[in-house]
Protein backbone atom coordinates (compact mmCIF):
# COMPACT_ATOMS: atom_id res chain seq x y z
CA UNK A 1 0.00 0.00 0.00
CA UNK A 2 2.73 2.57 0.78
CA UNK A 3 4.22 1.95 -2.66
CA UNK A 4 0.92 2.80 -4.31
CA UNK A 5 1.01 6.28 -2.81
CA UNK A 6 3.88 6.98 -5.21
CA UNK A 7 2.58 8.12 -8.58
CA UNK A 8 5.13 6.21 -10.64
CA UNK A 9 4.87 3.01 -8.60
CA UNK A 10 1.10 3.22 -8.92
CA UNK A 11 1.32 3.42 -12.69
CA UNK A 12 3.80 0.53 -12.76
CA UNK A 13 1.38 -1.57 -10.71
CA UNK A 14 -1.20 -1.52 -13.51
CA UNK A 15 1.31 -3.27 -15.79
CA UNK A 16 2.38 -5.87 -13.24
CA UNK A 17 -0.09 -8.49 -14.50
CA UNK A 18 1.94 -8.78 -17.70
CA UNK A 19 4.69 -10.63 -15.80
CA UNK A 20 2.48 -13.69 -15.57
CA UNK A 21 2.58 -14.05 -19.36
CA UNK A 22 6.31 -14.87 -19.30
CA UNK A 23 7.73 -17.55 -17.03
CA UNK A 24 11.02 -15.67 -16.64
CA UNK A 25 9.17 -13.38 -14.21
CA UNK A 26 7.23 -16.04 -12.32
CA UNK A 27 7.83 -16.28 -8.54
CA UNK A 28 10.40 -19.01 -7.73
CA UNK A 29 7.89 -20.86 -5.53
CA UNK A 30 5.79 -21.44 -8.64
CA UNK A 31 8.40 -21.93 -11.33
CA UNK A 32 10.46 -24.52 -9.45
CA UNK A 33 7.58 -26.80 -8.38
CA UNK A 34 8.27 -29.34 -11.21
CA UNK A 35 11.83 -29.72 -9.90
CA UNK A 36 10.51 -31.45 -6.77
CA UNK A 37 9.62 -34.81 -8.40
CA UNK A 38 12.94 -34.75 -10.27
CA UNK A 39 14.76 -34.24 -6.98
CA UNK A 40 12.83 -37.16 -5.47
CA UNK A 41 13.74 -39.39 -8.43
CA UNK A 42 17.44 -38.51 -8.15
CA UNK A 43 17.23 -39.01 -4.37
CA UNK A 44 16.03 -42.58 -4.93
CA UNK A 45 18.52 -43.22 -7.73
CA UNK A 46 21.53 -42.11 -5.68
CA UNK A 47 20.11 -43.31 -2.33
CA UNK A 48 20.48 -39.96 -0.63
CA UNK A 49 18.85 -36.53 -0.81
CA UNK A 50 22.13 -34.87 0.15
CA UNK A 51 24.36 -35.67 -2.82
CA UNK A 52 24.28 -32.05 -4.13
CA UNK A 53 25.87 -30.94 -0.84
CA UNK A 54 29.03 -32.88 -1.70
CA UNK A 55 29.52 -31.66 -5.27
CA UNK A 56 32.07 -28.98 -4.29
CA UNK A 57 33.52 -30.45 -1.06
CA UNK A 58 35.55 -27.38 -0.12
CA UNK A 59 32.49 -25.12 -0.05
CA UNK A 60 29.86 -24.81 2.63
CA UNK A 61 26.87 -26.93 1.56
CA UNK A 62 28.63 -27.48 -1.78
CA UNK A 63 27.73 -23.94 -2.70
CA UNK A 64 24.00 -24.61 -2.80
CA UNK A 65 23.37 -21.53 -0.72
CA UNK A 66 25.21 -19.40 1.79
CA UNK A 67 28.68 -20.01 0.38
CA UNK A 68 31.36 -17.36 0.65
CA UNK A 69 32.16 -15.55 -2.59
CA UNK A 70 35.62 -14.95 -1.18
CA UNK A 71 36.26 -18.71 -1.06
CA UNK A 72 36.30 -18.57 -4.87
CA UNK A 73 38.00 -15.24 -5.46
CA UNK A 74 40.91 -15.81 -3.08
CA UNK A 75 42.20 -18.66 -5.25
CA UNK A 76 42.45 -16.53 -8.40
CA UNK A 77 45.89 -15.20 -9.23
CA UNK A 78 46.21 -11.40 -9.19
CA UNK A 79 48.88 -11.63 -11.86
CA UNK A 80 46.37 -12.90 -14.43
CA UNK A 81 44.43 -10.40 -16.57
CA UNK A 82 41.18 -12.30 -15.93
CA UNK A 83 41.35 -11.50 -12.21
CA UNK A 84 39.61 -8.38 -10.93
CA UNK A 85 41.50 -7.36 -7.80
CA UNK A 86 39.31 -7.84 -4.73
CA UNK A 87 39.51 -7.53 -0.97
CA UNK A 88 37.38 -8.91 1.86
CA UNK A 89 36.15 -6.33 4.39
CA UNK A 90 34.99 -7.78 7.70
CA UNK A 91 31.56 -6.65 8.89
CA UNK A 92 33.16 -5.30 12.08
CA UNK A 93 35.70 -3.19 10.22
CA UNK A 94 35.12 0.52 10.69
CA UNK A 95 35.24 2.99 7.84
CA UNK A 96 38.87 3.91 8.47
CA UNK A 97 40.02 0.29 8.32
CA UNK A 98 37.90 -0.34 5.22
CA UNK A 99 39.59 2.55 3.43
CA UNK A 100 43.01 1.24 4.44
CA UNK A 101 42.16 -2.17 3.00
CA UNK A 102 41.03 -0.59 -0.26
CA UNK A 103 44.27 1.38 -0.50
CA UNK A 104 46.39 -1.69 0.20
CA UNK A 105 44.53 -3.61 -2.51
CA UNK A 106 45.04 -0.73 -4.97
CA UNK A 107 41.31 -0.20 -5.42
CA UNK A 108 40.02 3.18 -6.53
CA UNK A 109 36.60 4.62 -7.39
CA UNK A 110 34.49 3.50 -9.07
CA UNK A 111 34.42 0.02 -7.60
CA UNK A 112 31.96 -2.77 -6.83
CA UNK A 113 30.77 -3.57 -3.32
CA UNK A 114 28.70 -6.65 -2.52
CA UNK A 115 27.91 -8.92 0.46
CA UNK A 116 30.30 -11.84 0.79
CA UNK A 117 27.28 -14.10 1.08
CA UNK A 118 24.68 -12.96 -1.41
CA UNK A 119 21.94 -14.36 -3.58
CA UNK A 120 20.63 -13.34 -7.01
CA UNK A 121 22.47 -10.04 -7.10
CA UNK A 122 21.28 -8.82 -3.72
CA UNK A 123 23.18 -5.81 -2.43
CA UNK A 124 25.50 -5.40 -5.43
CA UNK A 125 26.36 -1.73 -5.87
CA UNK A 126 28.64 0.39 -7.98
CA UNK A 127 30.29 2.82 -5.54
CA UNK A 128 31.59 5.99 -7.16
CA UNK A 129 32.66 8.26 -4.28
CA UNK A 130 33.36 8.55 -0.54
CA UNK A 131 29.75 9.29 0.35
CA UNK A 132 28.45 6.15 -1.38
CA UNK A 133 31.19 4.10 0.27
CA UNK A 134 30.24 5.38 3.72
CA UNK A 135 26.56 4.74 3.05
CA UNK A 136 27.20 1.17 1.93
CA UNK A 137 29.43 0.35 4.88
CA UNK A 138 26.72 1.58 7.25
CA UNK A 139 23.89 -0.30 5.55
CA UNK A 140 25.63 -3.63 4.99
CA UNK A 141 25.70 -5.58 8.26
CA UNK A 142 27.71 -8.49 6.83
CA UNK A 143 31.17 -9.18 5.46
CA UNK A 144 31.64 -7.29 2.19
CA UNK A 145 33.76 -7.73 -0.89
CA UNK A 146 35.22 -4.74 -2.68
CA UNK A 147 36.21 -5.39 -6.28
CA UNK A 148 37.70 -3.42 -9.12
CA UNK A 149 34.99 -2.37 -11.56
CA UNK A 150 35.46 -4.05 -14.90
CA UNK A 151 35.66 -1.78 -17.94
CA UNK A 152 34.73 -4.53 -20.36
CA UNK A 153 31.40 -3.65 -22.01
CA UNK A 154 29.73 -7.09 -22.09
CA UNK A 155 28.82 -9.73 -19.52
CA UNK A 156 28.17 -13.46 -19.71
CA UNK A 157 27.40 -16.34 -17.39
CA UNK A 158 29.39 -19.49 -18.18
CA UNK A 159 28.16 -22.66 -16.52
CA UNK A 160 31.00 -25.10 -15.93
CA UNK A 161 30.82 -28.82 -15.06
CA UNK A 162 33.59 -31.35 -14.46
CA UNK A 163 32.98 -34.84 -13.16
CA UNK A 164 35.61 -35.91 -10.60
CA UNK A 165 36.77 -38.87 -12.66
CA UNK A 166 37.27 -36.77 -15.81
CA UNK A 167 40.45 -34.77 -16.55
CA UNK A 168 38.62 -31.95 -18.32
CA UNK A 169 35.45 -30.03 -17.69
CA UNK A 170 32.92 -28.71 -20.18
CA UNK A 171 30.71 -25.66 -20.61
CA UNK A 172 27.11 -26.67 -20.03
CA UNK A 173 25.56 -23.29 -20.77
CA UNK A 174 26.43 -19.74 -21.77
CA UNK A 175 24.18 -16.79 -20.99
CA UNK A 176 24.83 -13.54 -22.82
CA UNK A 177 23.67 -10.63 -20.69
CA UNK A 178 22.40 -7.37 -22.10
CA UNK A 179 21.92 -4.12 -20.23
CA UNK A 180 18.59 -2.48 -21.15
CA UNK A 181 18.31 1.22 -21.88
CA UNK A 182 15.73 3.65 -23.20
CA UNK A 183 16.30 6.35 -25.77
CA UNK A 184 14.96 9.88 -25.28
CA UNK A 185 12.90 11.86 -27.81
CA UNK A 186 13.16 15.27 -26.15
CA UNK A 187 9.49 15.23 -25.10
CA UNK A 188 8.78 12.13 -23.01
CA UNK A 189 9.66 11.79 -19.34
CA UNK A 190 11.99 8.97 -18.34
CA UNK A 191 9.29 7.21 -16.34
CA UNK A 192 7.01 7.16 -19.39
CA UNK A 193 9.82 5.91 -21.61
CA UNK A 194 10.19 2.93 -19.27
CA UNK A 195 6.45 2.27 -19.24
CA UNK A 196 6.33 2.51 -23.04
CA UNK A 197 8.94 -0.24 -23.38
CA UNK A 198 7.15 -3.60 -23.68
CA UNK A 199 9.66 -5.49 -21.55
CA UNK A 200 10.80 -2.78 -19.15
CA UNK A 201 7.28 -1.98 -17.99
CA UNK A 202 6.82 -5.54 -16.68
CA UNK A 203 9.51 -4.91 -14.04
CA UNK A 204 9.16 -1.14 -13.93
CA UNK A 205 9.23 -1.02 -10.09
CA UNK A 206 12.84 -2.25 -10.17
CA UNK A 207 13.89 0.53 -12.54
CA UNK A 208 11.74 3.13 -10.78
CA UNK A 209 13.39 2.39 -7.43
CA UNK A 210 16.84 2.81 -8.97
CA UNK A 211 16.05 5.93 -11.04
CA UNK A 212 13.58 7.56 -8.66
CA UNK A 213 15.21 10.99 -8.80
CA UNK A 214 15.21 11.04 -12.62
CA UNK A 215 11.74 9.77 -13.52
CA UNK A 216 10.29 13.24 -14.18
CA UNK A 217 13.27 14.37 -16.24
CA UNK A 218 13.04 14.48 -20.05
CA UNK A 219 16.00 12.87 -21.85
CA UNK A 220 17.12 14.71 -24.95
CA UNK A 221 16.66 13.49 -28.51
CA UNK A 222 18.82 10.40 -28.98
CA UNK A 223 20.00 10.43 -25.36
CA UNK A 224 20.43 6.90 -24.02
CA UNK A 225 19.58 6.23 -20.39
CA UNK A 226 20.80 2.86 -19.01
CA UNK A 227 18.30 1.12 -16.76
CA UNK A 228 20.84 -1.12 -15.04
CA UNK A 229 24.58 -1.69 -15.05
CA UNK A 230 24.57 -4.97 -13.11
CA UNK A 231 24.19 -8.30 -14.87
CA UNK A 232 21.54 -9.80 -12.60
CA UNK A 233 18.17 -10.89 -13.94
CA UNK A 234 16.30 -9.76 -10.83
CA UNK A 235 17.83 -6.31 -11.21
CA UNK A 236 16.65 -5.93 -14.78
CA UNK A 237 19.37 -7.33 -17.03
CA UNK A 238 18.22 -9.22 -20.13
CA UNK A 239 19.43 -12.83 -20.44
CA UNK A 240 19.96 -14.42 -23.84
CA UNK A 241 21.09 -17.87 -24.92
CA UNK A 242 24.79 -17.44 -25.74
CA UNK A 243 25.60 -20.88 -27.13
CA UNK A 244 26.94 -19.19 -30.27
CA UNK A 245 29.81 -17.92 -28.07
CA UNK A 246 30.98 -21.44 -27.23
CA UNK A 247 34.37 -22.42 -28.65
CA UNK A 248 37.16 -24.79 -27.65
CA UNK A 249 39.68 -22.06 -26.63
CA UNK A 250 37.07 -20.62 -24.26
CA UNK A 251 36.38 -24.04 -22.77
CA UNK A 252 40.10 -24.59 -22.21
CA UNK A 253 40.52 -21.21 -20.49
CA UNK A 254 37.53 -21.69 -18.18
CA UNK A 255 38.70 -25.21 -17.38
CA UNK A 256 42.19 -23.90 -16.54
CA UNK A 257 40.81 -21.21 -14.22
CA UNK A 258 38.34 -23.59 -12.56
CA UNK A 259 41.17 -25.96 -11.65
CA UNK A 260 42.80 -23.19 -9.61
CA UNK A 261 39.95 -23.67 -7.12
CA UNK A 262 40.48 -26.91 -5.15
CA UNK A 263 37.90 -29.62 -5.83
CA UNK A 264 35.61 -27.31 -7.80
CA UNK A 265 33.35 -29.34 -10.10
CA UNK A 266 30.08 -27.52 -10.60
CA UNK A 267 29.21 -23.84 -10.85
CA UNK A 268 28.91 -20.69 -12.92
CA UNK A 269 31.44 -18.03 -13.81
CA UNK A 270 30.01 -14.53 -14.26
CA UNK A 271 32.46 -12.70 -16.47
CA UNK A 272 32.87 -9.45 -18.35
CA UNK A 273 34.27 -9.60 -21.87
CA UNK A 274 35.29 -7.25 -24.67
CA UNK A 275 33.62 -8.78 -27.73
CA UNK A 276 32.38 -12.10 -29.07
CA UNK A 277 35.58 -12.90 -30.98
CA UNK A 278 37.89 -12.45 -28.00
CA UNK A 279 35.53 -14.38 -25.72
CA UNK A 280 35.49 -17.37 -28.06
CA UNK A 281 39.28 -17.20 -28.03
CA UNK A 282 39.30 -17.17 -24.22
CA UNK A 283 40.89 -13.71 -24.16
CA UNK A 284 40.05 -10.30 -22.65
CA UNK A 285 37.69 -11.73 -20.07
CA UNK A 286 37.45 -10.72 -16.40
CA UNK A 287 35.87 -12.80 -13.66
CA UNK A 288 33.27 -10.91 -11.67
CA UNK A 289 32.00 -13.77 -9.55
CA UNK A 290 31.88 -17.55 -9.24
CA UNK A 291 28.88 -19.49 -7.93
CA UNK A 292 28.69 -23.04 -6.61
CA UNK A 293 26.11 -25.82 -6.69
CA UNK A 294 23.23 -23.37 -6.26
CA UNK A 295 23.95 -21.78 -9.63
CA UNK A 296 21.78 -22.51 -12.62
CA UNK A 297 22.03 -22.37 -16.38
CA UNK A 298 20.59 -18.88 -16.70
CA UNK A 299 20.16 -18.99 -20.47
CA UNK A 300 16.75 -20.51 -19.70
CA UNK A 301 15.53 -16.95 -19.04
CA UNK A 302 15.94 -16.09 -22.71
CA UNK A 303 12.55 -14.98 -24.01
CA UNK A 304 12.87 -17.45 -26.91
CA UNK A 305 13.30 -20.42 -24.58
CA UNK A 306 10.14 -22.48 -24.14
CA UNK A 307 9.00 -23.64 -20.74
CA UNK A 308 9.61 -27.27 -21.75
CA UNK A 309 13.18 -26.45 -22.84
CA UNK A 310 13.82 -24.64 -19.58
CA UNK A 311 12.72 -27.60 -17.48
CA UNK A 312 14.67 -30.03 -19.64
CA UNK A 313 17.80 -27.97 -19.03
CA UNK A 314 17.22 -27.85 -15.27
CA UNK A 315 16.55 -31.60 -15.12
CA UNK A 316 19.84 -32.28 -16.91
CA UNK A 317 21.67 -29.83 -14.66
CA UNK A 318 20.39 -31.51 -11.49
CA UNK A 319 21.26 -34.94 -12.86
CA UNK A 320 24.87 -33.82 -13.28
CA UNK A 321 24.87 -32.32 -9.79
CA UNK A 322 23.67 -35.51 -8.11
CA UNK A 323 26.11 -37.64 -10.13
CA UNK A 324 29.06 -35.42 -9.16
CA UNK A 325 28.09 -35.43 -5.48
CA UNK A 326 27.78 -39.24 -5.55
CA UNK A 327 31.21 -39.57 -7.19
CA UNK A 328 32.81 -37.35 -4.52
CA UNK A 329 31.09 -39.35 -1.77
CA UNK A 330 32.49 -42.60 -3.17
CA UNK A 331 36.00 -41.33 -3.83
CA UNK A 332 36.42 -39.12 -0.75
CA UNK A 333 34.12 -40.46 1.98
CA UNK A 334 36.11 -38.57 4.61
CA UNK A 335 35.06 -35.29 2.93
CA UNK A 336 31.36 -36.10 3.17
CA UNK A 337 30.30 -33.94 6.09
CA UNK A 338 26.84 -32.46 6.26
CA UNK A 339 25.68 -29.60 8.43
CA UNK A 340 22.02 -29.58 7.51
CA UNK A 341 21.05 -27.26 10.34
CA UNK A 342 23.69 -24.82 9.12
CA UNK A 343 22.19 -25.08 5.64
CA UNK A 344 18.72 -24.25 6.95
CA UNK A 345 20.07 -21.29 8.90
CA UNK A 346 21.99 -20.02 5.86
CA UNK A 347 18.86 -20.34 3.71
CA UNK A 348 16.77 -18.42 6.22
CA UNK A 349 19.41 -15.73 6.50
CA UNK A 350 19.52 -15.28 2.72
CA UNK A 351 15.80 -15.37 1.99
CA UNK A 352 14.56 -13.46 5.02
CA UNK A 353 16.95 -10.55 5.13
CA UNK A 354 16.01 -7.55 7.25
CA UNK A 355 18.80 -5.27 6.14
CA UNK A 356 17.93 -1.88 4.58
CA UNK A 357 20.56 -2.51 1.91
CA UNK A 358 18.92 -2.01 -1.47
CA UNK A 359 19.53 -3.57 -4.84
CA UNK A 360 22.19 -2.14 -7.10
CA UNK A 361 22.21 1.57 -7.72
Amino acid sequence: VPLLTDRWQRRAFWHSWRKWLHFEFWPPMIFYVPIVPVYLFLWIKHRSPFMPFYANPNLAHGGLIGESKWEFLRHLKNSEPSTLHSVLIDQNADELLARELLTQAGLEFPLILKPNIGQRGFGVRIVRNDFELSEYLQLCDADRIAQRLSRQPNEAGIFYIRHPNEPQGFIFSITDKKFPAVCGDGQTRLGDLILNDQRARMIAPVYFARLKAQLDSVPGVGETVPLTECGNHCQGAIFLNGQDLLAEPLRQEIDRIAKQIPDFYFGRFDIRYRDAESLRAGQNLEIVEINGAGAEATHIWDRKTTLLEAYRTLFTQWSHLFAIGAAVARAQPERVKLNFLGFVKASAKVYFRKTPLSVSS
